[in-house]
């Protein structure tokens, strides 16, 4: 098999199933995620996935700051974690694994038919074996397919006088990043470059994110914890 840089990635030693990043409600009853590790609360966690095709596809998992302040013109995200592969089995297997790990609320992506083609099969196997199932949404502001508007997105988030994006101390998607250029987007698409598919179908969503009403206290309340911390009851890592 083909190697790509994050296939082998060393940020996949969770493949265990341990818990990274579980559901709250705050004393509000409103919904946040907390770092099991920083206890750092979020706003939203979600996950961008590009599929295999001319390279290998990955996964990358991403949080917003939950931070209450509706002044604010941006919220911090970071990244953290990601996931290549090339088969699109053991693909979407990591992509459920990370679902229950950190909690994710949904998984993003661009419309692709042969993806949707095997996802309907992927499902449909693991509905009569009574296994979860992967549900991917498409992804806001990609659906013509173009790198450019993706690349665009995360070059305001990463611009030096504003940066608000960060990245996990293992990740190997910056180096990607210094070798595109907006002047190289034009010619490429999201198949070309899955790295960038799967950050940006990420960030579209987390960039988004607002607080709902005026701030509150984010201390959680164990009574409030949901389905057991964010982890599916009957999920079991596979």
């Amino acid at each position: 098999m083909a190697r790509d840089h994050f296939l082998g990635n060393q940020i996949w030693v969770e493949k265990e199933g341990r818990l990274k990043v579980e559901k709250k409600l705050d004393i509000e009853g409103k919904l946040y995620w907390r770092d099991l590790q920083t206890q750092k609360p979020y706003g939203l966690v979600v996950a961008g996935l590009a599929w295999p095709e001319l390279k290998p596809g990955l996964v990358v998992v991403g949080a917003v700051d939950r931070i209450e302040d509706l002044e604010l013109e941006a919220w911090p995200i970071t990244i953290l974690t990601e996931f290549g592969e090339s088969d699109p089995t053991a693909l979407c297997k990591a992509a459920l694994d990370l679902k229950n790990q950190y909690s994710i609320d949904s998984t993003y992506s661009y419309p692709n038919a042969s993806m949707t083609d095997f996802l309907e099969a992927f499902n449909g196997d693991r509905r009569r074996r009574a296994l979860d199932q992967l549900s991917i949404i498409d992804a806001p502001e990609l659906h013509d397919g173009s790198i450019l508007s993706g690349l665009q997105l995360v070059r305001r988030l990463t611009h030096t006088r504003r940066k608000i994006l960060s990245f996990g101390s293992g990740s190997l998607i910056p180096r990607y990043l210094v070798s595109l250029s907006v002047e190289d987007a034009p010619g490429l698409t999201f198949q070309d470059e899955p790295s960038i598919a799967a950050l940006s179908a990420c960030l579209s969503v987390l960039s988004a994110w607002r607080p709902r009403h005026e701030p509150v206290q984010t201390q959680a309340i164990t009574e409030f914890d949901l389905l057991g911390s964010g982890r599916d009851p009957d999920y079991e890592p596979r």
